[in-house]
């Protein structure tokens, strides 16, 4: 959707592709803050999304630093690692719908997040991060998360509740 987003917005096209190809795995650590009402609830969350993936260094070059790489170097310099940090703000709003077993419901809900800010990392096979290339990346995708960074999100929750202690 964040990439749906940023070409309807007019974003570079050439960043989006950085974007789209790149990031293969993620995680996302989402504390929240919900005041609940009956069944229905609304509250705030921070999240911390991590993405990674693989991209190769000239592509990476050529994007962030501007250097054009002749196609007879460009297998020499390999695949780089890329990793983003995000971190959102967002609301929630949902509603709670009990099921048969009292441990356990379902949990509609609708959220919308911000990304504010962003550190991106750019690091070779053997782990050692590329420091130039890193601050480009990270000056160029900064920028773009901080422009097209809202998060809509639709979920269908399924939660069991463990049983309080005496």
């Amino acid at each position: 959707m964040l990439i749906a987003f940023a070409k309807s917005q007019g974003a570079d096209e050439a960043v989006l592709r950085f974007v789209d190809e790149s990031y293969r795995v993620g995680w996302n650590l989402q504390p929240t803050l919900q005041y609940h009402v009956k069944r229905n609830y609304a509250g705030i969350f921070y999240s911390h999304l991590k993405v990674s993936g693989e991209v190769e260094a000239a592509q990476a070059l050529a994007l962030f630093a501007g250097y054009s790489i002749p196609f007879t170097l460009r297998a020499s310099l390999g695949r780089s690692t890329v990793d983003s940090n995000l971190h959102n703000a967002g609301l929630v709003v949902g509603r709670v719908f009990p099921l048969k077993n009292p441990a356990l419901s379902l949990k509609t809900e609708a959220s919308f997040a911000r990304t504010f800010g962003s550190q991106t990392y750019l690091r070779r096979p053997n782990g050692q991060e590329v420091p130039v290339l890193s601050q480009y990346a990270d000056n160029e995708l900064r920028q773009y998360y901080r422009d097209y960074g809202y998060l809509p999100s639709l979920n269908l929750i399924f939660a069991y509740r463990f049983p309080a202690k005496d």
